[in-house]
């Protein structure tokens, strides 16, 4: 799943899951990464991938994918990465977005106000916004249009919905709204990534 994540300016976070029951993990939590050249030749790899959808890019995504678990499974314990815990303060703010980020994830569908995150999360508007700014680079109006816009996406690849059905389910005034949305952010209309997907 490819997604934003808070973080410092000018910093981007690419988040992989896996389920995996054979191996333990513990000596790479809570450590930050300096990645190596090859390790970061495959990310760019993968991004390239992802956004060029070239015949077969999905086998290619998940071997590369793979690729990249072994790469950072057989990273030395010293060197590339270093314990860094996180202040008390940092702890708190990061807190309060993730309850922001997890509000409009549940009410995608439905329609959300920086008042409403700012409630769930216990702050003022102005506070939320300084802190989407700083962690996350923009603000919770910009964020809630990218997770919207992320879940089309989904929408366009997985379901048996119109262009026009999916604008409505997820509570855009209009098509001719949703398609100069998607293409201002996506840099192409909704149709054009419907024919990606079809390929």
């Amino acid at each position: 799943q490819w997604h934003m994540q808070f973080s410092n300016e000018n910093t981007q976070f690419l988040t992989i899951s896996f389920l995996w029951e054979e191996y333990d993990f513990s000596h790479l939590l809570n450590r930050i990464s300096i990645i190596p050249a090859e390790i970061q030749r495959n990310i760019d790899s993968l991004l390239q991938e992802y956004e060029q959808a070239l015949l077969g890019h999905k086998d290619f995504l998940e071997a590369q994918i793979k690729l990249l678990l072994l790469q950072i499974l057989r990273m030395p314990e010293h060197g590339y990465v270093s314990k860094k815990p996180l202040p008390a303060s940092e702890r708190i703010h990061r807190s309060i977005i993730d309850k922001a980020m997890r509000v409009v994830s549940e009410e995608i569908y439905h329609k959300i106000t920086v008042t409403d995150l700012a409630r769930a999360a216990s702050v003022s508007t102005s506070q939320l916004t300084a802190l989407f700014k700083n962690y996350l680079g923009m603000t919770p109006t910009k964020y809630i249009t990218y997770i919207r816009l992320e879940e089309s996406k989904n929408l366009l690849s997985n379901a048996k919905m119109s262009i026009g059905e999916i604008a409505d389910l997820l509570g855009y005034r209009s098509i001719q709204h949703f398609s100069k949305q998607f293409r201002s952010w996506h840099g192409y209309a909704p149709s054009i990534y419907l024919q990606k997907e079809d390929r």
